[in-house]
């Protein structure tokens, strides 16, 4: 009988897991309901002995991450607007203490899988309708926003790449549902809807995995020379593509602005009223930011990010930049920032010790899901909305716990056909 209760015990684990990814992207304003199903289902777990108290680097690092947001609140300018970053934040805090109790059981990652991909699936549907409801009265480039209404481009299209390599590793799993025919559909599909939502660095990094994922493949089938050798022919077109196209004239234009960068910052700021592309104002918020640290190393307090770089905008008379009240587009900036050289070093650790551990144990879902948050917290404040907060928070945390536990790491890399 005590062997039953745990089967269906571990069957309501994994559910309540399920339901936090499931719903965190197709309805994220409810996505506490869920995680306080998790909180209740890892509290019966502890107590009826299936779940053990076992604490992680990654899990420590995260709640240390959250406490520095915490101490922030002590030296801010607006308690008010802290305080709502500090519940925004909480999943800093949660996510790490629920996943210090870990099962002894192993599972599959099948069904939190098809929970994940059904929701960016059904996200999606419902942007391509919007977009052509929107498309009826409308050009299709002012009806290109309507397609990601629910996330932001940056963290809709992490969640596409991270869609798509969770169906390439149920492939490779074979995976019930996973066969090649709907894995090609569906990876086809999620190019199409990333370059639909509209985000370069999601653009990028997903031409750098599937480049990377493309390379090994060839490698391995037909070795160095020919894999090199088709790689050069790519790059080449590539470079001829560039050239001869309207991306030219983009490329000019930003490389000229980051050569009149270079030469004298102070100049490319007090221009700065000019600089209407996106690329410019980048730059701008990036070394208003830096100056701000630089004043402020131990970092200006939690939520008060836009009051300073909006006086900083403002005292070089930037007042139409400032008005836009833009944090830094840098997560890393961000928090270095707003928290100071500790946070910037703690989420600097974080992201060390999660791939290291990711290689190690060759969990290249958790190595993805990293490396999208370095390279989109490059271009945009990751961790600052909801749907960064609780994806990444998750995702790492969940994944970093149990890639320790030998049952997990052996789902992880025998073949199952479940």
């Amino acid at each position: 009988m005590d062997g039953q209760k745990k089967i269906t015990y571990e069957k309501i684990y994994l559910w309540s897991l399920t339901l936090v990814i499931f719903f965190q992207t197709l309805l994220p304003k409810t996505v506490p309901v869920f995680i306080l199903i998790v909180f209740f289902t890892v509290s019966f777990g502890a107590v009826k002995g299936y779940l053990k108290w076992q604490v992680n680097s990654i899990n420590v690092l995260f709640v240390a991450f959250y406490l520095s947001y915490l101490i922030g609140t002590f030296y801010t300018k607006d308690p008010g607007l802290a305080k709502i970053y500090l519940e925004n934040k909480a999943s800093f805090f949660i996510f790490p203490v629920l996943f210090s109790f870990k099962p002894d059981f192993q599972f599959s990652l099948r069904l939190p899988a098809i929970g994940f991909i059904s929701s960016v699936l059904l996200v999606s549907l419902y942007g391509l309708f919007k977009m052509t409801n929107c498309m009826s009265t409308g050009s299709i480039v002012d009806c290109l926003p309507s397609f990601s209404s629910i996330h932001h481009p940056s963290y809709f299209s992490a969640y596409i790449l991270v869609s798509i390599v969770i169906c390439l590793y149920g492939y490779h799993q074979r995976w019930k549902g996973f066969g090649l025919i709907a894995v090609i559909i569906y990876s086809v599909y999620g190019l199409f809807i990333t370059l639909l939502s509209f985000s370069l660095a999601g653009i990028l990094f997903l031409a750098i995995v599937t480049g990377w994922y493309i390379w090994f493949w060839m490698k391995k089938k037909y070795g160095w020379k020919i894999t090199v050798s088709i790689t050069a022919v790519l790059l080449s077109g590539l470079i001829f593509f560039v050239s001869f196209s309207g991306f030219r004239e983009d490329f000019k234009y930003t490389s000229r602005s980051i050569s009149s960068y270079i030469d004298s910052p102070e100049a490319f700021l007090k221009n700065g009223n000019r600089y209407l592309i996106g690329n410019e104002v980048r730059l701008i918020l990036w070394t208003v930011t830096g100056m701000i640290i630089a004043e402020h190393p131990l970092g200006v307090g939690t939520g008060n990010t836009d009051i300073y770089i909006t006086e900083k905008l403002q005292s070089y008379g930037l007042y139409d930049l400032a008005s836009y009240k833009y944090n830094p587009h840098n997560q890393f900036l961000q928090t270095f920032l707003e928290v100071g050289i500790v946070g910037f070093v703690i989420m600097f650790l974080i992201i060390l010790v999660a791939l290291r551990q990711a290689i190690y144990s060759k969990n290249w879902l958790l190595l993805v899901i990293v490396m999208s948050l370095v390279f989109n917290s490059l271009f945009e404040s990751m961790l600052q909305r909801q749907s960064g907060i609780v994806f990444y928070a998750f995702w790492i945390c969940w994944l970093y716990t149990y890639s320790q536990q030998r049952s997990f790491s052996l789902a992880l890399n025998n073949k199952s056909n479940e």
